[in-house]
Formats: structure tokens, C-alpha cells, sequence
């Protein structure tokens, strides 16, 4: 189940850094990946799993606040199992706010326990639900991760 949880999220985030590095995705939510594109490219993610008859829930967590505070999103699957592929994103950081893992699968670590979640859990339904209520918005997601789509090795 792990195991084939990280070849999925492995493939999925090779993807995504194919689909930045041709400058086919100029969004500018993801042009600095890993950094800052953790809330949308956990989005493409979910659904993907989705797709793929995984159900995983979406998550956010805030450390500290205000300007000195870091926020973060990741995926929860099988109950308890943390899918994270833009962890790395923090690898310039010092102290315990350091992590320079790229893609995650597993169960709860130090890194992820330091986030308070600042929003409930979401499933990808609900996800999609929310979306739709912005058409443009949900346009671009679509159109996104249909590039995204085209680079993911089988």
C-alpha cells in the first residue's frame, strides 16, 4: 500500500517538473516549485488519486503566525499515511523548520507534527464541489493538470 502509494507520488511530481521545466504549465502559482505551490499541486494530486480509486483527504497546517508563520499542504491517505511532494520546499530553512525531503509517504513525522491544522480535512469531492462555485478557477486547475497528465510515465 505504501509502496505503491510512493511510485505514484514519485511519478506524479516527476510529472509536475516536466510539465514547469518545458514552460508548458506559466502559472505563477507554480513557477517557483516547489516553493509556495504546495495548496495547488496537493490539489492536482488528490485528484489524481482520486482517479486512480485512492481516497485522500486535503490538508493545511499553519507553524508560528503572522509574518514570522509558515503554512503547508499536504495529502492523508489510508486514514493516517502522509502524501507529500513539495516538502523540499523548506530545505533552505534551519532548525526544526528544516526538511528536504521531496516526495514523503508515510506515517506522521517530526516535520509534518509541527504544522496546527488551520482548516478541516477535505476529500477530493468536496474539493471539486468548491471549485466549481469559481468557473476560472476551475479552468485553470483543469487545464494545468491536463499538462500535468501528459508527462506522468506509466
Amino acid at each position: 500500500m505504501i509502496t505503491e502509494l510512493k511510485k505514484i507520488a514519485m511519478k506524479f511530481r516527476k510529472a509536475v517538473e516536466k510539465a514547469i521545466q518545458t514552460e508548458e504549465i506559466i502559472d505563477y502559482n507554480l513557477v517557483n516549485f516547489p516553493k509556495g505551490c504546495c495548496s495547488f499541486v496537493s490539489d492536482y494530486l488528490q485528484r489524481y488519486l482520486y482517479e486512480q480509486g485512492i481516497e485522500s483527504l486535503y490538508v493545511s497546517g499553519e507553524y508560528g503566525s503572522g509574518w514570522e508563520g509558515e503554512s503547508h499542504a499536504w495529502l492523508v491517505a489510508y486514514e493516517d499515511i502522509i502524501v507529500d511532494i513539495t516538502g523540499d520546499q523548506y530545505q533552505d530553512n534551519e532548525g526544526e523548520l528544516f526538511y528536504d525531503i521531496p516526495v514523503y509517504v508515510g506515517e506522521e513525522d517530526g516535520f509534518h507534527k509541527l504544522f496546527k491544522y488551520n482548516a478541516p480535512p477535505i476529500s477530493y469531492p468536496e474539493q471539486e464541489i468548491n471549485d466549481s462555485r469559481n468557473g476560472r478557477l476551475k479552468e485553470k486547475k483543469n487545464k494545468n493538470y491536463n499538462i500535468i497528465l501528459k508527462y506522468i510515465q506509466n
